[in-house]
């Protein structure tokens, strides 16, 4: 007898997934995609089995709805499953993609009709999220490996071929402010805007236009930290429970948030043990902004008023303005395709994906605990939010896990895990903030995989990128890895801030006349003798030195590489900096 394989997709992931102004708004979107896959893997679980996502009896309840759990278990945007003999792949295709589209319609439906213009609206909520299938016989003779080969490039076909719709576009009208494609479906009533504008749930900006995704997202009521929440985070950890000025603030100013409860500071959800409020007015310059702003609404007079005290706060005791860098992590496996590809049974297969569906839980609780915040964890694919001193922890500890976790799957090679690691600025656009994200998880995985990249893009000067193979980013020893050994060295004095700078001012004059190793032992002499010159901590200098010509490997034919130690230290000098800030009183 002979069924079937079936595999059901949902398209178009990563434009709903980056319209995104807030980090609510950015992990909703990953949220919903789940939440569509989940409600599709529960109805091919009641006709077939599950091959991926992988689930049993014990665990068919992680496929229930949850409409608001930010640590709701998370399902890829992909379902594949096998059909025994009799159960139609038309009929249960259909099924299970009207039961993605009740899950946002339940979104959807939580709009108020005032707001929006309802003609536009339907329109773009019918075409919001595409789906594609394919399926082919499965039974017999036939092997796993050829059948599902098969049925991915027929999926591959499918999803190429285009619908052409119709355009459903309404002249003049003006485009979403944060997808530039769809049309706005706000309502052009002036008061209905002015109360958008006023609702600490929408935040409306003057001028700000949403389209129907946008505003489904800005209308879920989820607590999440921002990206000043998340950037403050070690600052706050670090003094909250301190007995010095900054404890004092942090403690009153806690006090004064949770008697009030002021629409301009939500809560952060289940994140965080102290100050779990949102803290960007504590940026001088975003509190004039908030004064400003508030001055010009209307209902905003306890807000102004409580702003007011905040700022008297502020002034009394003398703060310091806390960091204003946060990072992004973005990471996955290296050549799954080929893994998979090597799996010879459906049983294997369930077992594969149950092993990811551990590394997934194991991922989640490896960020939470050094204070990052899981946007998306499923399959092999982790977006994260973190503190800029615990983000290369963060990833180191995920790349060892995926690698323990899936290493009865080695395929024709180690398991290995490649990350992107961007340090930004939290006034930075949330979307451009994870372009460059997927830029430096690119990065990460050239030429060879098993890799680390990190992209700084600070408020001034150029972007900082370097990358290493892990396998030469890990230190021995205590030292750890190499940036946070170099952050631990100029921390502690050892290695002047300014070395950094001077390096790369040799590296690139020697890059120019350097050729097949050529004058390579006088550009040695002068990294020496800066290294003497800029006073490096006595009773450490035979070993700086010695650390410094190892990262950059001075043979003079890579002189590229020696370049990347180079910017690996100034990217060092950076958090540093930002850990500094961050414990200071």
């Amino acid at each position: 007898m002979t069924g079937h394989a079936i595999a059901i997709t949902i398209g178009s992931v990563q434009s709903l997934v980056a319209a995104a102004r807030r980090t609510k708004d950015l992990w909703f979107g990953s949220h919903l995609i789940s939440e569509m896959s989940k409600a599709m893997a529960k109805v091919v679980a009641g006709s077939g089995r599950l091959v991926f996502p992988a689930v049993d009896d014990s665990t068919l309840n992680n496929l229930d709805p949850a409409p608001r759990d930010t640590s709701a278990f998370n399902v890829s945007n992909i379902i594949l499953a096998i059909l025994e003999d009799g159960i139609d792949p038309v009929i249960l295709k259909d099924e299970a993609i009207k039961a993605a589209k009740s899950i946002l319609d339940y979104y959807a439906n939580k709009l108020n009709e005032t707001w929006i213009d309802q003609d536009i609206w339907n329109s773009q909520v019918s075409d919001l999220v595409s789906f594609h299938a394919a399926w082919v016989p499965f039974g017999g003779e036939q092997t796993w490996d050829k059948t599902r080969k098969r049925l991915m490039r027929l999926l591959s076909a499918r999803k190429a071929l285009r619908d052409f719709k119709p355009a459903k576009g309404k002249t003049n009208v003006p485009k979403c402010s944060l997808c530039g494609a769809r049309e706005s479906v706000l309502s052009t009533n002036e008061d209905t805007r002015a109360r958008l504008r006023a609702d600490p749930a929408f935040r409306l900006r003057e001028g700000e236009e949403i389209c129907a995704l946008g505003l489904i997202k800005r209308n879920v009521k989820v607590s999440f930290p921002s990206v000043s929440r998340i950037a403050m985070q070690a600052w706050v950890k670090a003094n909250f429970n301190e007995n010095n000025k900054t404890g004092k603030f942090l403690q009153d100013l806690n006090n004064l948030l949770q008697e009030n409860h002021p629409s301009f500071a939500p809560g952060t959800g289940d994140y965080y043990e102290n100050l779990k409020f949102d803290l960007e007015f504590l940026y001088p310059s975003r509190m004039e902004q908030m004064i400003v702003e508030f001055e010009s609404l209307q209902g905003k007079t306890d807000d102004l008023k409580i702003l007011g005290e905040i700022k008297e706060l502020m002034e009394s005791a003398r703060i310091s303005e806390p960091t204003s860098y946060y990072a992004v992590i973005l990471g996955d496996g290296d050549r799954m395709g080929k893994i998979i590809s090597s799996i010879e049974t459906p049983t294997d297969h369930r077992a594969f994906s149950l092993k990811l569906a551990e590394f997934t839980d194991k991922a989640k609780q490896i960020v939470n605990k050094n204070d990052g915040v899981v946007i998306y964890a499923g399959g092999d694919d982790v977006l994260a939010l973190a503190p800029v001193h615990n983000a290369i922890e963060i990833t180191k500890l995920l790349s060892q896990q995926f690698s323990n976790d899936l290493s009865g799957f080695k395929g024709n090679g180690e398991m290995t895990f490649s990350a992107g690691i961007v340090i930004a600025h939290v006034l930075e656009p949330l979307n451009v903030v994870l372009d460059w994200a997927r830029k430096a998880e690119r990065d990460a995985k050239e030429p060879d995989r098993n890799g680390l990249a990190i992209h700084l893009y600070s408020r001034s000067g150029s972007p900082l990128q370097c990358k290493f193979k892990w396998t030469e980013f890990l230190l021995d020893g205590t030292k750890g890895d190499i940036i946070s050994h170099l952050v631990h060295l100029i921390k502690d004095a050892a290695l002047p801030s300014g070395i950094p700078y001077a390096l790369q001012d040799v590296v690139n004059f020697y890059q120019k006349i350097i050729e097949n190793g050529d004058n390579i032992d006088i550009l040695k002499k002068d990294v020496l003798k800066i290294l003497s010159r800029k006073g490096i901590k006595p009773g450490k200098k035979e070993e700086i030195e010695d650390f410094i010509l190892n990262l950059l490997q001075l043979d003079g034919r890579k002189m590229k590489r020696s370049l990347n130690g180079v910017k690996a230290m100034l990217v060092a000098r950076h958090v540093a900096q930002v850990v500094e800030t961050s414990t200071e009183e």
